[in-house]
């Protein structure tokens, strides 16, 4: 793919974000309006290119489900087209100063089971809201999801992705996934469906839990067990999430965040009465000691047990 200076005589290219399979992701600036926030542009080749159908059908499967979403948690598209000079098909985006992908960003951040939690939910509220518009991701993985500075979470390549109902659609992509991100009617070669988007996502939680990616010839659902931290009301959801079974699996993202949040809540409540006990036991030694060192001992024993009851 050439260098490019400018897309479509009105994007300033000012320097590479990144690049990926077909496409390469520039830092920009709007000359219709250069007072306003710089802007992501992403390039997918020329249709010279020999894959210029695939490249074709990729930007616009893009391009229409973007156009279809407005949601904190998914990249917003402001414009799209094809650049006159070079024929090179463009995407224009928001701009998420200082973000990496989730992939980019763990091996320097250690998240807590809880903080892990968090996030998978606010990914869950983002796809419910795809899906609630007939919008199915396909290939969420941490490649595919951006973090910003502050920690916070939006989807983004949305090539791949299917419209329920859509009568105009092109070339095939569904066998275009992230194998170890793949459900397993995917990769049998099955249409996915909502519940594939919500499989996929568990594996992101795998992910962030063990470091590590999920080994594509294992069952999603039994790696979890070798989790030594992830606590119980996680695991339960998440095995579920998980399930070779679609049967099993929860079948919308509204399940499966109710379910996260269920959890979540668990945990609290379940932190919440270990602390009252520990403060129990403390104040239960302090006193002995009280007791032990006064002589008074009949007061010092009520004072301990109005601070314990």
């Amino acid at each position: 793919m050439v260098e490019l200076k400018w897309v479509s005589d009105r994007y300033k290219v000012i320097s590479r974000l990144g690049s990926g399979g077909s496409s390469r992701v520039y830092l920009a600036k709007d000359m219709k309006d250069p007072e306003q926030n710089p802007v992501a542009v992403k390039l997918l080749g020329s249709l010279s290119d020999g894959d210029r159908d695939l490249l074709r059908e990729l930007y616009t499967r893009e391009a229409q489900a973007l156009s279809m979403l407005n949601h904190p948690r998914i990249v917003r598209l402001l414009d799209h087209g094809q650049d006159a000079e070079s024929g090179i098909l463009y995407l224009v985006l928001e701009y998420v100063e200082r973000a990496e992908t989730l992939r980019d960003r763990l091996p320097k951040w250690s998240p807590e089971p809880d903080q892990c939690l968090d996030l998978l939910i606010e990914l869950l509220r983002a796809v419910k809201y795809a899906h609630q518009l007939h919008i199915i991701h396909r290939d969420l993985n941490p490649s595919n999801i951006l973090m910003d500075s502050n920690g916070e979470a939006k989807i983004i390549d949305f090539g791949t992705s299917k419209i329920l109902g859509n009568i105009n659609e092109g070339q095939t992509v569904g066998d275009l996934y992230t194998r170890t991100y793949a459900s397993p009617e995917q990769i049998a070669g099955r249409d996915a469906t909502y519940a594939s988007d919500i499989y996929s996502l568990a594996a992101v939680l795998y992910f962030m839990l063990g470091r590590q990616d999920p080994h594509p010839a294992k069952s999603l659902a039994l790696q979890f067990d070798s989790l030594s931290t992830i606590p119980s009301p996680i695991l339960r959801v998440a095995q579920r999430m998980a399930s070779a079974n679609l049967r099993e699996r929860y079948q919308s993202a509204h399940q499966a965040m109710l379910a996260l949040e269920a959890a979540r809540d668990e945990m609290a409540g379940s932190s919440q009465i270990l602390c009252v006990q520990i403060t129990k036991n403390v104040v239960r030694s302090l006193g002995e000691q009280l007791v032990t060192r006064t002589q008074d001992s009949v007061e010092a024993r009520n004072v301990v047990q109005k601070a314990l009851y």
